[in-house]
This record gives structure tokens, sequence and C-alpha cells, in this order.
């Protein structure tokens, strides 16, 4: 599932959406190097990184920051 369909599924009101779209981002960009060229394994860590952020995130969430440094920690947790 494409990344914005899973997060805009959820109930989260425009400006949370736009604080976890961009924790998703950084938290992606701190990620993404471990996953190199390959496309099914992009698309799975970036749907799991997803899930992930959603689960980290708050209520209403006002700074991406405390999402993102979360949301890493348990994704690079969760690798093998």
């Amino acid at each position: 599932m494409p990344i914005r369909k899973l997060i805009d599924s959820t109930s989260f009101a425009p400006e949370t959406l736009d604080v976890i779209y961009r924790a998703f981002d950084l938290a992606w960009a701190e990620v993404a190097p471990r996953f190199g060229n390959d496309p099914t394994a992009i698309e799975f860590a970036r749907n799991r990184l997803a899930q992930i952020v959603l689960a980290q995130s708050p209520p209403e969430p006002t700074d991406p920051l405390p999402i993102k440094t979360a949301a890493v920690a348990a994704f690079v947790s969760a690798l093998p």
C-alpha cells in the first residue's frame, strides 16, 4: 500500500498529518541507505516504517523529531 494511502486512512487532522509525514520523511532519510536499490525491500521497509511512525504518534503531535527518533529506534531494533 502506498505510504500516503496508509497514513491518509487514519483519523488524524490535516495539521497532525503534516507532522506525521514530516516525521516519516525524516525517519526514512535516516534508514533508507540500509536498503540499497532493491524496490521490493524498499517498499516493504517504507510500509513497515509508516506503520511504526503511526504507532509512535501521539494524538496531536506538534513536533516530528520525537516521533522520528522513536520510530527509527523501533524500526532498527526490529531489523534482523
